[in-house]
């Protein structure tokens, strides 16, 4: 191979990884109960969701994130300063938000059964039945009983959307919708 070919590929690797990589993050299939019935792909518009979605009083906000124990994104969210700690702290003095963690042995594995934590094994069922077991780390999904109302993929988006969305959910406990508010 001689060196044009050689740029020629490192410049169609470096391409592939920019697209594959810069996705938009707020981009996912959702309906509004994750079941097999969410196989055909949509875009979601998760801020307008989590505005319209109302939360019972009885009813649990949870915060579900998928790890890898090879991301190094996911040890800096897991750490007691990171995103895991201000959750858990948040979490103590407001019991209806709760929070799963389904960590795979590698980000190059998909997940597996008792991956997921036993309170949301429902999860991992809909997940196999729609192909999206291999999810990008680390993912935030934040649920309203089993519906999914946000959904949002990296750690900068922890402190600027996924943790304001978990707080604003918790705090409309028994109001019916947001936009009934205006």
């Amino acid at each position: 191979m001689n060196l044009f070919q050689t740029i020629k590929l490192s410049l169609c690797v470096s391409a592939t990884l920019a697209v594959s990589l810069l996705g938009a993050p707020h981009i996912a299939d959702a309906s509004d109960t994750v079941t097999a019935s969410a196989a055909v792909q949509q875009e979601t518009d998760w801020a307008k969701r989590l505005r319209e979605t109302s939360v019972q009083q009885n009813q649990p906000v949870l915060l579900v994130v998928h790890t890898a124990t090879d991301c190094s994104y996911c040890k800096r969210w897991d750490s007691t300063f990171g995103g895991k700690g201000e959750f858990v702290k948040y979490a103590k003095s407001h019991p209806g938000v709760q929070m799963a963690v389904v960590e795979r042995p590698a980000i190059t594995t998909p997940e597996r059964s008792n991956d997921y934590p036993e309170n949301v094994r429902w999860l991992y069922s809909a997940n196999e039945q729609r192909d999206a077991l291999r999810p990008g780390t680390p993912l935030f999904e934040v649920f309203v009983g089993q519906k999914l109302v946000y959904k949002s993929y990296g750690t900068a988006s922890w402190d600027s959307a996924v943790l304001p969305a978990v707080k604003e959910l918790d705090s409309r406990r028994g109001v019916t919708s947001v936009s009934s508010l205006n």
